[in-house]
Protein backbone atom coordinates (compact mmCIF):
# COMPACT_ATOMS: atom_id res chain seq x y z
CA UNK A 1 0.00 0.00 0.00
CA UNK A 2 2.93 2.01 1.05
CA UNK A 3 4.41 2.19 -2.73
CA UNK A 4 0.97 2.60 -4.23
CA UNK A 5 0.98 5.97 -2.40
CA UNK A 6 4.35 6.59 -3.41
CA UNK A 7 3.24 6.13 -7.07
CA UNK A 8 0.80 8.52 -6.70
CA UNK A 9 2.63 10.97 -4.70
CA UNK A 10 5.17 11.09 -7.42
CA UNK A 11 3.16 11.61 -10.05
CA UNK A 12 1.35 14.10 -8.54
CA UNK A 13 4.61 16.09 -8.14
CA UNK A 14 5.01 15.68 -11.96
CA UNK A 15 1.82 17.24 -12.48
CA UNK A 16 2.77 20.29 -10.05
CA UNK A 17 6.21 20.82 -11.72
CA UNK A 18 5.22 20.82 -15.19
CA UNK A 19 2.77 23.35 -13.66
CA UNK A 20 5.06 25.53 -12.19
CA UNK A 21 4.28 24.66 -8.42
CA UNK A 22 7.89 23.66 -7.52
CA UNK A 23 7.19 24.05 -3.65
CA UNK A 24 3.68 21.58 -3.77
CA UNK A 25 6.11 19.43 -6.28
CA UNK A 26 9.13 19.04 -3.98
CA UNK A 27 6.66 18.12 -1.01
CA UNK A 28 5.11 15.68 -2.60
CA UNK A 29 8.66 14.28 -4.31
CA UNK A 30 9.69 14.09 -0.69
CA UNK A 31 6.91 12.18 0.81
CA UNK A 32 6.93 9.49 -2.05
CA UNK A 33 10.51 9.20 -1.47
CA UNK A 34 9.93 8.45 2.17
CA UNK A 35 6.69 5.66 1.64
CA UNK A 36 9.10 3.90 -0.94
CA UNK A 37 11.68 3.69 1.83
CA UNK A 38 8.93 2.52 4.04
CA UNK A 39 7.64 -0.17 1.60
CA UNK A 40 11.27 -1.32 1.72
CA UNK A 41 11.73 -0.89 -2.50
CA UNK A 42 14.51 2.25 -2.36
CA UNK A 43 15.26 1.80 -5.66
CA UNK A 44 11.66 2.77 -6.66
CA UNK A 45 12.79 5.91 -4.36
CA UNK A 46 15.22 6.91 -6.53
CA UNK A 47 13.08 8.66 -8.79
CA UNK A 48 11.38 10.67 -6.36
CA UNK A 49 14.68 11.40 -5.18
CA UNK A 50 16.03 12.75 -8.06
CA UNK A 51 13.05 14.99 -8.90
CA UNK A 52 13.01 16.09 -5.35
CA UNK A 53 16.80 16.92 -5.56
CA UNK A 54 16.02 19.27 -9.35
CA UNK A 55 13.34 20.92 -7.65
CA UNK A 56 14.77 21.91 -4.22
CA UNK A 57 17.90 23.66 -6.93
CA UNK A 58 15.26 25.32 -8.11
CA UNK A 59 13.58 26.81 -5.17
CA UNK A 60 17.13 27.62 -3.38
CA UNK A 61 17.69 25.13 -0.81
CA UNK A 62 21.14 23.30 -1.67
CA UNK A 63 21.05 21.24 1.20
CA UNK A 64 17.99 19.72 0.40
CA UNK A 65 19.22 19.11 -3.31
CA UNK A 66 22.71 17.79 -1.97
CA UNK A 67 20.54 15.01 -0.29
CA UNK A 68 17.95 13.97 -2.66
CA UNK A 69 20.34 14.03 -5.36
CA UNK A 70 22.82 11.96 -3.44
CA UNK A 71 20.33 9.76 -2.03
CA UNK A 72 18.71 9.60 -5.92
CA UNK A 73 22.42 8.26 -7.10
CA UNK A 74 22.86 5.60 -4.14
CA UNK A 75 19.11 4.02 -4.70
CA UNK A 76 19.54 4.39 -8.22
CA UNK A 77 23.04 3.06 -9.05
CA UNK A 78 22.60 1.61 -12.64
CA UNK A 79 19.30 2.74 -12.83
CA UNK A 80 19.45 5.93 -14.37
CA UNK A 81 20.09 5.85 -18.30
CA UNK A 82 23.22 8.58 -18.64
CA UNK A 83 21.68 11.80 -19.47
CA UNK A 84 19.89 11.31 -15.64
CA UNK A 85 23.22 10.57 -14.13
CA UNK A 86 24.75 13.63 -15.81
CA UNK A 87 22.01 15.62 -14.35
CA UNK A 88 22.63 14.41 -11.10
CA UNK A 89 25.98 14.82 -10.91
CA UNK A 90 25.61 18.46 -12.43
CA UNK A 91 22.60 19.18 -9.23
CA UNK A 92 24.95 17.77 -6.48
CA UNK A 93 27.74 19.80 -8.22
CA UNK A 94 25.74 23.25 -8.04
CA UNK A 95 24.54 22.33 -4.65
CA UNK A 96 27.88 21.81 -3.18
CA UNK A 97 28.99 24.82 -4.77
CA UNK A 98 26.38 26.61 -3.34
CA UNK A 99 26.85 26.21 -0.35
CA UNK A 100 30.70 26.63 0.00
CA UNK A 101 31.91 22.76 0.20
CA UNK A 102 34.70 21.23 -0.72
CA UNK A 103 35.64 22.43 -4.31
CA UNK A 104 37.60 18.66 -4.89
CA UNK A 105 33.86 17.46 -5.03
CA UNK A 106 32.64 19.99 -6.81
CA UNK A 107 35.04 19.27 -9.32
CA UNK A 108 34.75 15.34 -8.77
CA UNK A 109 30.74 15.75 -9.47
CA UNK A 110 31.09 18.51 -12.67
CA UNK A 111 33.34 15.88 -14.29
CA UNK A 112 31.39 13.22 -13.94
CA UNK A 113 28.70 15.03 -15.72
CA UNK A 114 30.60 16.09 -18.02
CA UNK A 115 31.47 12.58 -18.92
CA UNK A 116 27.75 11.23 -18.70
CA UNK A 117 26.66 14.20 -20.91
CA UNK A 118 28.97 13.01 -23.28
CA UNK A 119 27.51 9.52 -23.37
CA UNK A 120 23.98 10.67 -23.66
CA UNK A 121 22.28 12.04 -26.81
CA UNK A 122 21.34 15.04 -26.33
CA UNK A 123 23.30 15.80 -23.61
CA UNK A 124 25.36 18.26 -24.87
CA UNK A 125 23.58 21.52 -23.58
CA UNK A 126 24.07 19.60 -19.87
CA UNK A 127 27.66 19.26 -20.81
CA UNK A 128 28.51 22.50 -21.67
CA UNK A 129 27.06 23.71 -18.26
CA UNK A 130 28.66 20.56 -16.30
CA UNK A 131 32.22 22.16 -18.08
CA UNK A 132 30.95 25.67 -16.65
CA UNK A 133 30.42 24.48 -13.04
CA UNK A 134 33.41 22.26 -13.61
CA UNK A 135 35.55 25.62 -14.46
CA UNK A 136 34.35 27.56 -11.57
CA UNK A 137 35.70 25.01 -9.59
CA UNK A 138 39.10 24.31 -11.15
CA UNK A 139 39.34 28.40 -11.07
CA UNK A 140 38.71 28.48 -6.99
CA UNK A 141 40.89 25.49 -6.65
CA UNK A 142 43.66 27.25 -8.77
CA UNK A 143 44.14 24.19 -11.14
CA UNK A 144 43.87 24.32 -15.08
CA UNK A 145 41.61 21.62 -16.63
CA UNK A 146 44.95 19.07 -17.51
CA UNK A 147 45.75 19.27 -13.88
CA UNK A 148 42.76 18.10 -12.22
CA UNK A 149 42.07 15.23 -15.14
CA UNK A 150 45.35 14.45 -14.42
CA UNK A 151 44.55 13.94 -10.92
CA UNK A 152 45.41 16.64 -7.74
Amino acid sequence: MCSRIADISCLLGGLLAGRGDAPQAAELFARAAERYHEAAVPWYAAEAEARLAEAALSLGRPQQAEQAARAALDHGAGLFEPLGCAHLHLILAESLAATGQDDNEVADHALEATHWADQADGGEALGAWAQLVLGGALLRLRLRPGERAAGP
